[in-house]
């Protein structure tokens, strides 16, 4: 077996060119771990190194066990894991660059094991997680198994693959990475983290939650018991009034949600849009975007095409739950602020207020932004 390179000299590079990482690393490539760490400035790179040796560590690191320790999956399921300790940790700068990093493999051992030695690794940037393996025959050296499986680990990191490492068919899509990718218009990313295409929602927040304040989340609770149905919030990556989302933007929002309440992440850019995808669905807006919904302007600049969106909206059984809200001057404006909408029948209708009584939290998400701009000036 010819032996790698010296290692310090890859986990330098690795230092000097990785976006942040956290690694895990299971039956083997400690070295890479040892050898970065030994970096002047590694802890600008390595957020988290994790070695779950035994059975009991690993599914405590994954949070059960999986049905093989050493296979493709399990890198996989490793890398995200890796990824998602990565996000938690990372600079909030740094957060859509960050990376999460693993292998697992079964080094030479005795007695000799039946299938051959072999490491799986695998990178994974938030979206998928690419994952290679190393076929080393048996009768190998454990110690020049290791150090091979190392560099490979860490050329890996530097965005290069070795000729040893053959790289596994990509994961089955799921459906936020087909939302993010453009190839899905919505799913449904459950409370226990579960991601699928349904159910539908039918009580949507619909905001983009720029951040996630106290107002969203009592807003949400007063929905849920005023309809009697359970709340999602809405994500959307495409928007009329706003530039689209990039897919690390999107992740980070998604962040603040954590446990919370389930979140759909969709590319529904109009109520129109969403009413068709989720016929019956009931919209909890505030005021202001109550007030968009009816501008002719998002409609080809016509009362006629309004008309026609409205129309639609109730046609699909849907409405508005609406939230009024204070002004800069402090005037509190309510579904009375609405304009004028007698010659569209039945779109005065489509709209509910939420009274004052039940709601009233005036926080607003570009204050809030502002002053932790203003917090980190300081």
């Amino acid at each position: 077996m010819d032996l790698p390179p010296d290692l310090n000299t890859l986990a330098s590079r690795v230092v000097a060119q990785s976006p942040p990482v956290a690694m895990v690393v299971a039956g083997a490539a400690s070295s890479a771990i040892a050898s970065l760490l030994s970096q002047p400035g590694s802890s600008r790179v390595v957020l988290d190194a994790q070695i779950p040796y035994s059975r009991e560590s690993l599914a405590t690191y994954l949070g059960s066990l999986p049905d093989s320790l050493c296979s493709v999956q399990t890198a996989r399921l490793l890398a995200w894991q890796a990824w998602y300790r990565a996000r938690r940790l990372a600079p909030a700068n740094q957060k859509a660059a960050c990376l999460g990093v693993a292998c697992t493999a079964a080094l030479a051992t005795l007695p000799p094991r039946r299938g051959s030695d072999r490491a799986h690794l695998a990178l994974c940037d938030g979206l998928t997680a690419r994952c290679f393996t190393a076929n080393m025959g048996h009768g190998g050296v454990r110690q020049d198994q290791e150090l091979l499986v190392s560099a490979h680990l860490l050329r890996l990191m530097l965005q290069q693959t070795d000729p040893g490492l053959v790289p596994e068919p990509d994961e089955p899509p799921n459906a936020l990475g087909e939302t993010l990718a453009g190839t899905r218009e919505w799913c449904h990313i459950h409370a226990d983290g579960r991601i699928s295409d349904s159910p539908a929602p039918g009580l949507v927040i619909s905001g983009s939650f720029n951040p996630l304040h106290a107002g969203h989340v009592h807003l949400a609770r007063v929905a849920q018991k005023r309809t009697g149905l359970q709340a999602v919030f809405e994500l959307t990556l495409t928007n009329p009034d706003k530039p689209d989302l990039a897919a690390s933007q999107m992740l980070s929002r998604m962040e603040a949600f954590g446990r919370l309440m389930a979140v759909v992440v969709s590319r529904l850019g109009t109520f129109e849009a969403k009413a068709k995808a989720w016929p019956g669905a009931t919209f909890v807006v505030g005021i202001d975007t109550a007030l968009r919904v009816v501008q002719p302007r998002f409609y080809g600049g016509t009362r006629a095409g309004l008309a026609t969106a409205l129309g639609n909206l109730k046609d699909q059984g849907c409405r508005f739950l609406v939230a009024g809200r204070a002004t800069e001057t402090g005037e509190y404006r309510t579904l009375a602020d609405l304009p004028d909408l007698s010659d569209i029948p039945g779109a005065r209708g489509l709209f509910e207020e939420i009274p004052e009584g039940e709601f009233r939290l005036d926080l607003s998400s570009t204050d809030i932004r502002s002053n932790l701009v203003t917090s980190r000036a300081d």
